[in-house]
């Protein structure tokens, strides 16, 4: 009989001989010297052994596939979500009360708030995971290292945007007093404040202001030199000129504009990067390092 107790290394060693050495499990017995079904019972025990390693392997190998498609899907998500914002139309919609400044001191205030991530309000928060995944495997990389970027230079450009609009603001009630006729007290306000901030953002990021906008404040000046319905005078309609001119040039050589164009650059900058190295990570459909979730693969 066999010496001693059956290890598993015995079994092991009897599938060995069985399988590569086309040895019978009655050889296998007899030189053994144990009963043939005990060999069979070990043989079909180590099979069962060996199928679940291999079936549990193809489940890692599947949810290795599926952990790298999660991770791209997220690179594919900033990708999208960091992206040059039309910044045409100002922050805060222009009221038609005296709560704008109000609101616009409310939103710059949501934005501190926020801290220096934005992004992951226009990511959404069922990226929240995998992006703290993804950052695990891309610490130190270049692609995370302009993710952190973008979102402050993001933040930068939101605040910016509305230092200006609150300036403009300011310039408007300064100069025109906000309530030139009683019967609409906010026309300068919900009427010139779009227009200049349009040019002004125009002008801070490069593009020439269009012909209809260059019309529209040139027509201004006729425009609120009325009472009403009245044709204006020359006095007054040369008085809101000078003050449409007074407010433009106020605006545009603004410390307000100067931050708008330098904020609006960096951030153009860092967009071009980032949806560069992100469109590598996605040709590669590979993403090294490791993270909390891998760990479970390499048990």
């Amino acid at each position: 009989m066999h010496k001693g107790k059956i290890t598993w290394q015995d079994k092991e060693q009897w599938y060995k001989s069985h399988y590569e050495e086309q040895k019978s499990p009655m050889e296998i017995a007899a030189k053994e010297k144990c009963d043939t079904r005990t060999v069979k019972k070990g043989l079909e025990q180590v099979r069962n052994a060996k199928n679940a390693d291999a079936a549990e392997l193809e489940l890692v190998k599947s949810a290795i596939n599926m952990h790298q498609a999660d991770l791209m899907d997220a690179i594919r998500r900033i990708k999208t979500a960091a992206e040059l914002p039309d910044i045409s139309s100002a922050p805060v919609g222009w009221a038609e009360d005296d709560e704008l400044e109000k609101k616009i001191k409310g939103r710059q205030a949501e934005l501190e708030s926020m801290g220096s991530v934005p992004i992951q309000e226009r990511i959404g928060n069922e990226y929240n995971v995998k992006l703290d995944l993804l950052g695990q495997h891309l610490r130190g990389e270049t692609l995370w290292r302009l993710f952190s970027a973008w979102t402050k230079a993001w933040y930068k450009l939101e605040n910016a945007r509305l230092e200006l609009q609150a300036f403009l603001v300011r310039l408007i009630r300064e100069e025109f007093h906000l309530r030139p006729y009683e019967t609409e007290p906010y026309v300068f306000t919900k009427s010139l404040c779009p227009l200049y901030y349009r040019g002004a953002v125009a002008k801070a990021t490069g593009k020439p202001i269009d012909k209809i906008l260059e019309m529209e404040l040139t027509q201004a000046a006729s425009l609120f030199g009325t009472g009403g319905s009245m044709k204006p005078s020359e006095k007054k309609s040369a008085k809101y000129a000078a003050l449409l001119d007074k407010v433009w040039e106020d605006l545009v050589f603004s410390d307000e504009e100067h931050k708008l164009a330098s904020s609006y650059v960096k951030l153009k900058d860092v967009t071009a990067k980032i949806a560069r190295e992100a469109e590598e990570y996605l040709l590669s459909h590979y993403v090294s390092g490791k993270c909390r979730v891998c760990k479970k693969y390499r048990r």
